[in-house]
């Protein structure tokens, strides 16, 4: 899979690292600037609750336009508008996975800047894996057998630490 000399899953993962940051930084036309005129957009993602693919935005560049000028209006508290984006490949009927941006183990020092030692606070911290096949996909995959759609065949792991609470 090359084109021009590149690796085209290197172009999509960086053409997708870039529209995030500019997304990140609000700067709305650098991410327009990514969008060609005849692509037809879609932003999904899966959602374990109901078993399927769940559509947040789909739309023409015309339609992003759109939904990028209204955007600021809409958010009215100002609060950041930020997103966490992470390429990943599953291939379920090989049972397989693609993790290029993750580690293996994950340590973290957090320090709240709004700390105030006369306020109570309590803070936790989520964690949320890669998605994965299931181990109904590696079952279907080792047995060759074809599973009703209803099954799950891709999951994503979550962890929550125990709070931590702070009383003055």
């Amino acid at each position: 899979m090359h084109k021009n000399g590149h690796d085209a899953a290197s172009v999509v993962r960086d053409t997708i690292y870039r529209a995030t940051m500019a997304l990140d930084d609000q700067k709305w036309e650098d991410w327009l600037d990514l969008c060609d005129e005849e692509f037809h957009y879609r932003i999904s993602a899966f959602s374990p609750e109901i078993n399927k693919d769940m559509i947040y935005l789909q739309g023409k560049r015309k339609d992003m336009e759109t939904l990028v000028r209204l955007l600021p209006k809409h958010n009215t508290d100002h609060s950041p508008l930020r997103r966490h984006t992470s390429v990943y490949t599953v291939d379920v009927a090989d049972a397989s996975y693609l993790n290029t941006i993750g580690d293996a183990e994950l340590r973290a020092v957090w320090t709240d800047p709004d700390f105030n030692s006369e306020h109570r606070a309590f803070y936790y911290a989520r964690v949320l894996e890669i998605p994965t096949p299931t181990w109904q996909a590696y079952d279907a995959k080792f047995y060759s057998v074809e599973m009703p759609d209803t099954i799950q065949m891709k999951g994503q792991e979550r962890a929550y630490t125990s709070p931590i609470w702070y009383t003055p």
